[in-house]
């Protein structure tokens, strides 16, 4: 079972995005990390770029600028750090992956044939999951531990 460790100060960023006093549109972005066996450390997270397309229901995120954060991340880490998954808001509702959340999260671990990591920031929760490749279902992960700077989801 896939684990996944994410700073405090990252989900933090992530809730802010989602609770935006004039927040009209979802937000979103990458997760970078690293992986190890059967575990996700998320260190570092893209914001929203120009460039994507975000209405208050859908969000997606253009390659242009996350790329070049994601490719610099992993030449400054010598091939260490790579993308481990996405992140994206549901500014007016629950945290709660929707049909095209789940489809997009398929056809993504599919791709890459690794598990993806994902969070959704909702106004009062946040959901936390992992997408396998080949699997049809995301598993939504539990946070099983927290400390003052990190919360591991399991």
């Amino acid at each position: 079972m896939t684990r996944i460790l994410v700073p405090e100060g990252l989900l933090a960023e992530i809730l802010s995005q989602a609770r935006k006093p004039h927040a009209l549109n979802e937000a979103g972005g990458l997760l970078l990390g690293l992986r190890k066996d059967n575990a996700v450390h998320v260190i570092r997270l893209t914001l929203p770029k120009p460039w994507d397309r975000a209405t208050p229901v859908l969000f997606e995120r253009s390659a242009r600028g996350h790329r070049f954060a994601a490719l610099r991340a992993w030449k400054a880490s010598l091939g260490k750090v790579d993308w481990v998954g996405e992140w994206h808001t549901h500014p007016f509702g629950t945290a709660n992956p929707s049909f095209t959340d789940q489809k997009s999260w398929r056809r993504l671990a599919n791709h890459v044939k690794r598990p993806m990591a994902f969070i959704i920031a909702g106004r009062t929760d946040i959901f936390v999951g992992v997408q396998d490749p080949g699997s049809r279902d995301v598993r939504r992960l539990r946070s099983v531990e927290i400390d003052e700077t990190y919360r591991l989801f399991g």
